[in-house]
């Protein structure tokens, strides 16, 4: 049960971004209610310094759920805005935190008890990817608010579907900057052909007649190899794309965070790519692969 929530008002140690568009002012939540009341001199800020909205979406989300565990206010600077621009959020932009303290990851994709311990006598900035559903796992509904897409968005999306008249899957496939022999090295793995093939075959064996719709950043591979009768290519913004994954009824995972979040958004069956990240590599050991996928999604080889 979750009752209606209001923000409080913001306190010397919060400097807010005045420069923002009205959209992004505080505006009431709901967060669960059992903890005791958020104490107004507490926030937890997160560093949104690099990364593409994948990764961006990650830190969002556990910057929502590590707030409501510790009962804090969730605050964002300026680093944000890309993500302002796109979903009609209601977190607070501001310019600077002050009288902070820095908590870092130990890894990108494994979940952190530590985050557990931190003192509550401090303001606290988070530094790091937190690319773990553990995080969030507490706000689920609070972050199906905060990332609905802004109407046009939408509206674009919906304009690339195929007919609904049958489950529709969303494929995203993560090629490009993947292929790199140096990203191959650290342990990023394209999945290939024989998987899509396999994991498609899951759902039509499962669904009966579907629907498959394509997102990626190599059109011209998705083309040569995925053509068939009920197999839709798209190409859009890498915000519509995403937007077009949310809408499907399930989602096939291969490589990498934005796909990830597509099925996250969609919430239905989810199959993705076991062999991220390749086992014995640099990168693997950056993520616990119970950490990162869900238990309800599928994986496939």
């Amino acid at each position: 049960m979750e009752q209606a929530f209001s923000y409080p008002r913001f306190n010397s140690d919060v400097q807010p971004d005045n420069n923002r568009v009205q959209r992004t002012s505080l505006k009431p939540t709901t967060l669960p209610s059992t903890p005791p009341p958020i104490l107004k001199e507490h926030y937890i800020l997160a560093n949104f310094d690099s990364g593409r909205l994948g990764n961006e979406l990650f830190r969002l989300a556990s910057l929502i759920g590590i707030a409501d565990k510790h009962r804090y206010m969730p605050v964002v600077d300026r680093h944000i805005a890309s993500i302002t621009s796109i979903f009609n959020s209601s977190i607070r932009v501001i310019k600077k935190l002050n009288n902070s303290r820095r908590f870092s990851e130990k890894a990108a994709g494994k979940y952190d008890t530590r985050i557990h311990n931190i003192s509550t006598h401090y303001n606290w900035t988070l530094n790091g990817y937190f690319q773990s559903w553990k995080y969030f796992v507490n706000v689920t509904q609070t972050l199906r608010k905060e990332f609905q897409f802004l109407p046009h968005i939408i509206k674009e999306a919906k304009q690339l579907l195929p007919p609904r008249y049958k489950p529709l899957i969303g494929v995203h496939v993560r090629r490009g900057d993947m292929n790199s022999l140096r990203q191959i090295k650290r342990g990023y793995n394209v999945a290939d052909i024989g998987y899509l093939n396999r994991s498609m075959g899951y759902f039509r064996h499962t669904l009966g007649s579907v629907s498959f719709i394509v997102v990626s950043d190599d059109i011209n591979w998705c083309k040569k190899y995925l053509q068939m009768p009920d197999v839709k290519i798209v190409r859009g913004s890498h915000v519509v794309d995403l937007a077009v994954l949310s809408l499907c009824d399930h989602n096939i995972v291969t490589t990498g965070t934005f796909g990830w979040w597509g099925a996250w958004l969609a919430g239905g069956k989810t199959v993705y790519f076991k062999n991220f990240p390749k086992n014995d590599t640099w990168l693997d050991k950056q993520y616990e692969k119970s950490d990162y996928y869900p238990p309800h999604w599928v994986g496939m080889l």
